[in-house]
């Protein structure tokens, strides 16, 4: 997280899964990908936003306060539909260090994640972390594993 949080910034993760509308080309998914990453840089957030070619998986973690606004943004946007929050509670921390990462997953791999809504908060995060090694996820997530604390159950745990 960027130095500027304070140790009273309250943090919020968010995981949420939707499906791109009809005919979205690599290109939007490119410039959200592009957006995202800046926004999020600059604003304190990390987390992954995975694309299989039809759905999103996204988890974001940061302040409260700016996750709330991004949320609001992110269920107006008309490029994706069928919005479906998995997760949305305090973080103690960050599963991804300091950074965002975007990238995408094997075709078809993101359909299980509504499935997660079923189950505990423990099957939400494993589920999303499942994805994750066999998505081409940038910055490549070894980079981080030297903030990931394996003894708070960190992404980068074995």
């Amino acid at each position: 997280m960027p130095s500027t949080l304070s140790a009273r910034t309250t943090l919020r993760q968010v995981i949420y899964t939707s499906r791109a509308v009809p005919r979205m080309g690599l290109d939007t998914v490119a410039t959200i990908f592009r957006r995202a990453r800046e926004f999020n840089a600059s604003h304190g957030i990390t987390g992954a936003l995975l694309y299989d070619g039809h759905l999103f998986a996204h988890w974001l973690i940061g302040p409260a306060v700016t996750v709330t606004a991004l949320m609001e943004r992110i269920a107006r946007d008309p490029r994706h539909e069928a919005m479906l929050v998995l997760l949305d509670e305090p973080a103690d921390g960050t599963e991804f260090g300091s950074r965002w990462h975007v990238g995408y997953a094997l075709p078809d791999a993101l359909n299980e994640c509504s499935s997660w809504s079923a189950g505990p908060r423990e099957a939400v995060v494993q589920g999303f972390r499942s994805l994750l090694p066999n998505a081409d996820v940038w910055p490549p997530l070894q980079e981080d594993s030297e903030t990931a604390d394996p003894a708070q159950g960190g992404l980068y745990s074995a």
